[in-house]
């Protein structure tokens, strides 16, 4: 059993580590056949998440799924690649917040082949199976809770300010990408693989081809570390490193410019 317990209360086992608030209210969740989930609820109850080194607050507009990853570590292309994304909380909707940049905040989430399944994703994993066969049915996901989408440890992660991996691929996004993973069996990462679109065809390769690094900057966030210390990394190196595609610190450190310490995450 590869269940990720649930943090219990009080500072010193805090789930979010670096300082972020994620609040968790009641809501009915919509599974849609492009394995997105959203929230139908009001505005001011959505989940939202501040600190981190993030500006302001954002609210958590829905999650989906890629199968494979559009990151990769050390070239590394995970079976599943999480998007939880979020916009401003001084904006009303994800599409007013793209007009603006670092409008919309996009957590990733990376999942590794376990021999075990991850049971608190079954309740998700049975809503698509239902929906393989029922394309365009939203079915509502009762037991939802966003730190079961969420790695046991997200103190670390990698942050850059890219863009959106979909059509319009709108810049400006800000990126999160933890570190740490969640484990995952082959037999569940293939209940995403027999999703079919409307056309009643297999939905394969819904991921981006990695982009070009060019001279985007990308900060690392180590964990476990107590120091409020970040890396900055800024342009381009004689390796073609594509923009989402983060290789590990080891690598990164090699090609590193600049440092800033005691940032404020």
């Amino acid at each position: 059993n590869n269940g990720r317990p649930s943090a219990k209360k009080g500072n010193d086992s805090h789930p979010y580590p670096y300082r972020t608030t994620l609040q968790q209210k009641r809501s009915i969740i919509h599974f849609d056949p492009e394995a997105e989930v959203r929230l139908n609820i009001s505005e001011e109850d959505r989940p939202e998440i501040s600190g981190g080194g993030l500006i302001g607050t954002y609210r958590l507009d829905h999650l989906h799924f890629h199968w494979q990853s559009e990151h990769t570590m050390d070239g590394y292309r995970f079976p599943l690649e999480l998007h939880l994304v979020h916009y401003k909380s001084v904006f009303g909707s994800v599409a007013e917040a793209l007009q603006h940049i670092h409008g919309v905040a996009v957590f990733a989430v990376l999942f590794e082949l376990s021999p075990d399944d991850d049971e608190e994703f079954e309740p998700l994993l049975n809503i698509i199976e239902t929906l393989q066969t029922r394309v365009n049915t939203p079915k509502p996901l009762r037991q939802f809770s966003v730190k079961n989408f969420l790695p046991r440890n997200i103190a670390g992660f990698y942050r850059y300010e890219g863009s959106l991996t979909t059509p319009d691929c709108n810049e400006g996004i800000l990126w999160t990408v933890f570190t740490n993973t969640i484990p995952i069996s082959p037999e569940q990462v293939r209940i995403f693989e027999e999703i079919r679109t409307n056309h009643n065809k297999a939905l394969r390769q819904n991921y981006r081809s990695l982009q070009p690094i060019n001279n985007r900057k990308v900060y690392v966030k180590i964990s476990p570390i107590r120091e409020n210390t970040m890396y900055h990394f800024s342009g381009s190196t004689p390796m073609s490193i594509p923009t989402l595609h983060l290789i590990s610190i080891a690598v990164l450190l090699i090609y590193l410019k600049k440092i800033l310490i005691q940032s404020e995450i």
